[in-house]
């Protein structure tokens, strides 16, 4: 007899059951107490860590001043400034500098240039630069009318 529509053979009923097992196994040797599907990536095990210690010193500050420890409060800031540093560029996203070779200001009167007088001025640099002169135009490549049949 066969089986009814969308019903799972024996082998997917093993795979699935073995699954599930790993993922309690992994979950039991890791001391989860999450669901074992939820992914942790590194930045948020980070922020976390942070967030602890920034609650530790917190909480300390938030004592009376005659119980209150200092040195607890400064080394629990240091710590979470300590992993802050290291989670922030992946936060917070520096802007790339771009250095500009040469003066600005010194771009020779080209700003109401023709085209004349553009193509004359970049020809005058190709050849203070070695690269010889531009070629005037492109040759046509394609084959003759006679050998496109």
């Amino acid at each position: 007899m066969a089986r009814t529509t969308g019903a799972k053979g024996k082998r997917t009923l093993i795979r699935e059951e073995n699954q599930r097992r790993a993922a309690e196994e992994a979950a039991k040797t890791a001391g989860a107490t999450q669901d074992p599907q939820i992914m942790v990536d590194c930045l948020t095990v980070m922020e976390e860590a942070m967030r602890y210690f920034r609650g530790r010193a917190l909480a300390e500050r938030g004592k009376p001043e005659a119980e209150r420890k200092e040195d607890v409060i400064r080394a629990a800031y240091l710590d979470a400034a300590a992993i802050a540093e290291k989670a922030a560029p992946y936060r917070h996203y520096k802007l790339a500098a771009v250095k500009v070779q040469g003066d600005l200001d010194k771009n020779k009167g080209l700003d109401n240039a023709t085209a004349d007088q553009l193509k004359s001025e970049i020809m005058a640099e190709m050849l203070a630069l070695g690269l010889g002169p531009m070629p005037s135009g492109v040759a046509n490549r394609s084959r003759p009318a006679s050998q496109n049949n």
